[in-house]
């Protein structure tokens, strides 16, 4: 599966753009703040009805303007064509079509063109807060199982019952005992996929990260849940929490416990990254914890998803970035897209992998072909 055609209007700095891609290999260049990084935003968007870098739409929309939209033609791995359009008049005002059909449901479109963006902005998933190591897990398991999306879904809207009758401080019994049973139903299928996928990931997180910096270090994912110690009372594990824990819930006015404060751990060599890696080493982890995720969601799809490498010479020695291409340039991975600011490197390295290429110039949202 690839993007072949794109055409862009009114997305963050992109005024009009129309651009045809190679199924093999894209690099974008440009100067800091012209729209590559935008560019690749704008695909993912295309897959996933959200941006990768903003929680709301207001910020997708070009500075002035009131309406975006994107259009892209997907060619299928049966070399069938989708059309695929989004278009928005306000942030709530979002229309979906897919072959010029609207979906009325934007959870039946995720999961059909999947997706792996790795960015410098992914060092947040390390340093940053533990809804975005959550929101990595979703982010994969989302595009590989609609049970699963729906889970979260419905899980979030209990949660959030909940909280709103805690905040209340008038709370009837029979109201929490059905909103506890609605948690922890949705928070057993939640717990099982997201343990299962860090089982799956460690191996191959430790395999990329061996091949980028070829220092022998061990890399390593924990998944860290409240409900794991507790996994032996299966799906009644966090309605015996939320009972035991109602007192000190109604004291804090929101829910102190479920999956919505799991957590992972990471380490190199026993070390916890955040505290111990180098600004590489913590680069490195993030690379090799995308490429794990790639690798899990071209097994499941049976096909390559589209691969986007925003800056990939951020905060990484040259030696790891020829690693990196050389891994990418491998006919186990599909479409790929490159974004640098600096031309005369990406041609340099990107010759060394002899794959179909095509190279496009931005400058201030203006896109060229080069030829």
């Amino acid at each position: 599966m690839y993007l072949k055609f794109e055409k862009i209007y009114n997305f963050k700095n992109v005024c009009a753009a129309e651009l045809e891609f190679s199924p093999k290999l894209n690099c974008i260049t440009g100067n800091n703040g012209e729209g590559k990084t935008n560019l690749l935003d704008s695909i993912y968007y295309l897959c996933m009805t959200k941006s990768y870098f903003s929680v709301s739409d207001t910020y997708v929309f070009k500075s002035g303007e009131q309406e975006f939209s994107l259009n892209g033609e997907f060619i299928k791995e049966d070399c069938t064509i989708d059309n695929i359009s989004i278009t928005a008049r306000t942030p709530s005002e979002k229309h979906l079509k897919k072959n010029g059909k609207v979906l009325q449901r934007f959870s039946e479109h995720i999961g059909g063109y999947p997706v792996v963006m790795i960015s410098p902005d992914d060092s947040n998933i390390i340093n940053g807060s533990a809804d975005m190591r959550r929101k990595f897990l979703n982010s994969i398991l989302c595009q590989l199982d609609k049970l699963y999306l729906a889970a979260v879904q419905r899980y979030n809207t209990a949660l959030a019952n909940r909280n709103k009758l805690l905040k209340t401080g008038n709370v009837q019994a029979e109201v929490l005992e059905m909103l506890n049973m609605k948690l922890s139903n949705e928070a057993w299928y939640i717990f099982a996929k997201r343990n299962e996928l860090i089982y799956n990931i460690n191996p191959l997180v430790q395999r990329y990260y061996a091949v980028l910096c070829s220092n022998g270090d061990k890399a390593l994912a924990e998944y860290s849940s409240q409900l794991y110690t507790r996994r032996n009372e299966g799906k009644d594990a966090l309605k015996n929490l939320l009972e035991n824990s109602y007192a000190k819930d109604c004291i804090l006015k929101f829910t102190s416990c479920g999956v919505h404060r799991d957590d992972i751990d990471f380490t190199i060599s026993g070390l916890p990254i955040r505290q111990c890696a180098s600004q590489g080493e913590q680069k490195s982890f993030c690379v090799a914890l995308k490429l794990a995720q790639y690798t899990i969601m071209k097994q499941a799809y049976g096909f390559a998803p589209i691969l986007l490498l925003d800056d990939i010479f951020d905060k990484l020695d040259m030696n790891r970035v020829e690693n990196l291409l050389k891994m990418v340039a491998s006919e186990d991975f599909g479409q790929i897209f490159i974004s640098d600011c600096n031309f005369e490197r990406t041609q340099q390295l990107v010759s060394s992998l002899r794959r179909e290429s095509r190279n496009f110039k931005v400058v201030n949202g203006l896109f060229e072909q080069i030829i």
